[in-house]
């Protein structure tokens, strides 16, 4: 899978060049005195013009206008080349009474809210591509699930001398030893490939245990078009995954409080160990976040990545008000950071979330007094009753067209199971609500 970048560039302008000589200065000073002397009130016009180099070369003066008139040039507008993949098909965009979506450089994106899992936007969501070091997400996901943080980290050779010296390292020595912690720092913040490796090692023994339990994660998540083949995203033909099944490893991630906490820090500094007598200063990479280059009011963090074959991929998780986003751009440009920005504004001014039992009139998902029910129905009622407040997302003009789709059973009981319901909008998936099933006893009974 080879992807060409096309990366903006200026427009070049064809200026002539400006080319003085002192001894003209000299000349047009003579041809000034034979004037005045032979009594000509008119000025010799020299053969080239003298330019004041400092004025803007944009205005030049009309001879054929009055004296106080001149003529702006005319200045060619920048022209800009985008990517070959701005104009391709932006498959939210034909969903009916959905919001129009921006065009961006990306070859891949996708915009699915945190709280509901609804798509807000899907470009080519579900073409496998390569993560780079978005895969980072699933390695400090795993850390995180599997050790506790004061755990020591022991480097082995591997873990130095199986990454290029020339991909992003923390410069870890054989044998230096950093808790579970502060590898987890260099993995979010330096996007460090060797703390990676050597994560994948002391959590699961080996490298090939690791991707076993990364793949295995994956599909318990509901990725359907994930490979992993090493921990850290270096490219490998055989390594890869999609927007959407990133969006949804970096929804279950940011609900473990550890890696919340990894992925939104912003700097950090790693104290000076046994073999490394410097202490190591990071930045989080992702240029987003607050007091960083590109800062955009919300971001809470996320991860970069960047390889030839991939290009850049980055994901994003921002809040605003009551939404919160996910954001995924893979293969994208310069970052990916304009086009991360655009799809953040598209959610937050086009989407939002609305209680399920505001929409739909007669809800059945309450705990209701069922002495009518029974006495109505002459029937035992089978009442849901949900977990907690449930929401959908939907575009802010939308009108209230929610339909249930099946009521999944999560368990073998019937009675007393769980239920999974999930809403749509105009076929569109809007979010999901989970509920118990209970018998309700009559009052009268009682």
């Amino acid at each position: 899978m080879n992807h060409k970048l096309v990366f903006l560039k200026e427009s070049h302008f064809n200026r002539s060049k400006q080319v003085s000589f002192p001894w003209k200065y000299k000349a047009v000073s003579v041809l000034l005195s034979l004037t005045l002397l032979l009594g000509n009130t008119s000025p010799v016009q020299a053969s080239e013009d003298i330019k004041d180099e400092t004025a803007p070369a944009a205005e030049v003066i009309d001879e054929s206008a009055s004296s106080d008139s001149t003529v702006q040039a005319e200045t060619p507008e920048e022209e800009i080349i985008h990517s070959a993949y701005y104009d391709s098909p932006i498959e939210s965009n034909e969903w009916q009474n959905w919001p129009e979506g921006p065009s961006i450089e990306a070859q891949a994106a996708i915009v699915m809210d945190y709280y509901t899992g609804a798509v807000l936007y899907s470009k080519s969501a579900d073409a496998q591509m390569y993560p780079a070091s978005i895969t980072k997400i699933m390695t400090a996901l795993l850390a995180c699930e599997n050790n506790s943080l004061d755990e020591i980290v022991t480097v082995s050779e591997n873990a130095v001398y199986n990454i290029s010296e020339d991909s992003s390292r923390a410069w870890l020595e054989v044998g230096e030893s950093l808790t579970m912690e502060q590898m987890l720092l260099c993995i979010m913040l330096q996007s460090a490939n060797d703390a990676a490796y050597a994560v994948a090692e002391h959590t699961s023994g080996s490298m090939k245990k690791f991707v076993e339990l990364m793949n295995q994660r994956a599909r318990e998540i509901g990725c359907t078009g994930t490979h992993f083949n090493n921990p850290h995203g270096l490219h490998s033909e055989n390594h890869y995954t999609t927007a959407r099944d990133m969006a949804l490893i970096a929804k279950t991630a940011w609900r473990n409080t550890r890696f919340r906490r990894f992925a939104s820090t912003v700097t950090c500094e790693i104290p000076p160990t046994e073999l490394f007598q410097e202490t190591r200063s990071y930045l989080n990479n992702h240029k987003m976040m607050k007091t960083e280059e590109y800062e955009y009011p919300g971001v809470l963090g996320g991860k970069t990545g960047f390889t030839d074959q991939a290009g850049n991929t980055l994901v994003t998780v921002a809040r605003k008000n009551s939404m919160a986003l996910i954001v995924v751009v893979l293969n994208g440009i310069n970052g990916a950071y304009s086009d991360t920005a655009a799809l953040l504004d598209y959610g937050f001014e086009n989407f939002k979330n609305y209680r399920v039992d505001t929409l739909v009139a007669g809800d059945t998902l309450k705990t209701l007094p069922c002495d009518q029910l029974i006495l109505s129905s002459g029937a035992w009622p089978s009442v849901r009753e949900p977990a907690s407040n449930y929401y959908v997302t939907l575009p802010k003009d939308a009108k209230p067209r929610l339909m249930f789709s099946e009521n999944k059973a999560l368990d073998s009981s019937p009675c007393r199971g769980q239920i999974l319901t999930n809403y749509y909008y105009y076929g569109n998936f809007a979010g999901s609500c989970l509920s118990y099933q209970k018998e309700v006893l009559s009052t009268l009974l009682q």
